[in-house]
């Protein structure tokens, strides 16, 4: 019998300081900042219980802060979107990764505990969806 396993690998609270924002004093200044990660890993269904079977999750997050160090950006839209086209280049085997990035101290004129986005992407073929 053939049998199709979906991981999902988790990197949950993230916490990081960058210069990301709309605001010039946004990317001046370091801001708190926190992301939670979910990547879907297609898995063989005879996979046993080797390393070299699975994806790092220490190598996504730190994907994610070697991206943040390297760049500014003005919008976390991109900022996710660039992120996750990196994560779906560097590993085959992941199928989809979602990122929330949020701001844990927006400037903003009302109060609110943070702000963010969700980027979703994954690859054409992902979650077996073709017609059959």
């Amino acid at each position: 019998m053939a049998l199709e396993q979906h991981t999902e690998v988790l990197v949950k609270g993230l916490k990081f300081n960058g210069r990301h924002g709309a605001f010039e004093s946004e990317r001046e200044t370091e801001q708190p900042f926190v992301a939670d990660i979910l990547a879907v890993v297609d898995m063989p269904d005879s996979c046993d219980d080797a390393m070299s079977h699975v994806v790092d999750y220490t190598e996504i997050a730190n994907a994610l802060l070697d991206l943040n160090r390297g760049k500014c950006y003005v919008t976390l839209e991109a900022f996710a979107a660039d992120f996750c086209r990196g994560i779906l280049q560097r590993f085959a085997g992941i199928t989809m990764v979602e990122v929330q990035l949020r701001k844990l101290a927006p400037q903003v004129t009302f109060e609110v505990d943070e702000l963010g986005v969700c980027v979703r992407m994954h690859r054409a073929r992902a979650w077996g969806m073709e017609e059959r």
